[in-house]
């Protein structure tokens, strides 16, 4: 399974089918797509390991998946905040812990928690610009005297309570990841 999307994450745009034939050139968003169905195979692969009690090959795959992760991030097709990428470090932590490395389990537990702070922060922003438009069409709709329709208003407070969701979810992710942190600081000092 892994080599052929290994292979198909990996072909080139002058590739030839089984015909001989040229096969037309892959879309970047698909050579993206299938980039980022590759780290999720070898996430589900190291889920499996671990249920199998092989902490080992987990880490193998789950190194995998960060690899391709962090290669799409510095080429610039995938965001530095994706979710993927916490993700992969809140599993490398798990495993680590299982392996038996606190000290490892807590570096990639930190990271995950300083994605997730990346992303919170992103959604914030987004939830500010939302509040700055909404206000500025209400605003725009008041001086001209229009009592305009507020149809795009109710749009956007659906947008900016999504958000906010988003928000306070992640905060809740990063809780309890930092309580993962301090109670390995805590085992390990007694």
């Amino acid at each position: 399974l892994l080599e052929v999307a290994a292979a198909a994450a990996t072909t080139t745009p002058a590739a030839a089918n089984s015909t001989g034939s040229a096969v037309p050139p892959a879309t970047t968003e698909s050579l993206r797509a299938r980039r980022l169905a590759l780290a999720q195979a070898h996430e589900r692969l190291a889920d499996a390991a671990l249920q199998n009690e092989q902490p080992e090959r987990a880490l193998q795959e789950l190194t995998q998946a960060k690899r391709i992760l962090g290669e799409m991030r510095d080429r610039g097709d995938l965001p530095a905040d994706d979710r993927h990428l916490a993700d992969v470090e809140f599993s490398l932590g798990l495993t680590q812990l299982q392996i038996g490395s606190a000290t490892r389990a807590k570096e990639h537990y930190e990271q995950a928690v300083v994605l997730l702070q990346l992303r919170r922060a992103g959604f914030q922003k987004s939830a500010i610009e939302a509040e700055i438009a909404q206000l500025s069409t209400q605003a725009a709709a008041s001086s001209s005297g229009d009592g305009a329709s507020h149809g795009g208003i109710e749009s956007s407070r659906s947008t900016s309570a999504e958000i906010k969701r988003e928000i306070a979810l992640l905060g809740e992710i990063i809780d309890d990841i930092k309580t993962r942190v301090q109670e390995i600081s805590s085992a390990a000092a007694n």
